[in-house]
């Protein structure tokens, strides 16, 4: 219930206060966008995090992108007043599975190693 709800906020928030970044116009919000920020929890929760936490962190990053400042701002005050605030700092998740091993860990997600060594910038 709290991630329905949490969905219907956001689109009532989308069609009064929250502007693209790329047009200043109103955003949109479909049920995809809604099965996005599900899908994404649901993997996140893999990670050993809390529901609260993969479901916060799952919104924002589907409901996120395109999103000017200010806009960002009232998403993650939405999402926060529904799903609690997380941790300053997230714990990285744990690769254990042996298909996994040959990854690497960016800003706590796990992408595949390429042929060449990482470098950091």
């Amino acid at each position: 219930p709290r991630c329905v709800e949490t969905y219907q906020k956001i689109r009532s928030l989308a069609s009064e206060t929250l502007v693209s970044s790329s047009d200043g116009g109103r955003v949109r919000y479909t049920l995809r966008t809604f099965c996005r920020a599900l899908s994404a929890s649901q993997k996140m929760k893999l990670w050993r995090w809390s529901s609260l936490v993969c479901l916060k962190e799952g919104f924002a990053l589907a409901f996120e992108g395109g999103l000017e400042e200010s806009s960002r701002h009232d998403l993650l005050q939405c999402l926060t007043k529904n799903f609690g605030k997380s941790p300053k700092k997230l714990p990285p998740p744990k690769i254990t599975d042996d298909k996994e091993a040959n990854m690497i860990l960016v800003e706590s997600f796990p992408l595949p190693l390429g042929p060449q060594q990482p470098k950091d910038h």
